[in-house]
């Protein structure tokens, strides 16, 4: 009887792990997270060197949700959950990482690959010297 109710418990308390880990019909997908995640990081980041007023910025963010067709409650749900499931959301942090650094590497080609088509330099521009200056001259 013992045996029976430990192993009872040790399958009760497994299937509430389980159900714990498993992402709810609420939140987004890993993808999807990913992508809308991106875009709004990117758009702080450009808010913040443009110094826009919080109306403005508040479009902004409105206007990526509208993109991707989610609601506002639903993206902030979803990023409350995956805050809870901390190595889930390294993953997404890890997906955009990957996703930036993919878009770096074909600007980066663009770029060398214009500069070898069209043979350009950049060179330094001039700077006289600047008179060194003296204390009591």
């Amino acid at each position: 009887m013992l045996k029976r109710l430990s192993a009872i418990s040790i399958v009760l308390s497994l299937a509430l792990l389980f159900t714990r880990c498993q992402r709810p019909s609420y939140v987004l997908e890993q993808k999807k997270m990913a992508e809308v995640t991106k875009d709004m990081l990117l758009t702080e980041a450009y808010l913040q060197q443009n110094y826009l007023p919080d109306s403005v910025s508040v479009l902004y963010y409105e206007s990526i949700l509208d993109k991707h067709g989610i609601s506002r409650a639903r993206y902030d749900s979803s990023l409350v959950w995956y805050s809870e499931n901390s190595y889930r959301l390294a993953d997404i942090y890890a997906l955009i990482a990957e996703d930036l650094t993919e878009r770096k590497n074909l600007v980066d080609t663009f770029l060398s690959d214009s500069l070898h088509r069209y043979r350009l330099r950049f060179e330094r521009p001039y700077e006289p010297t600047k008179p060194a200056f003296r204390v009591g001259a």
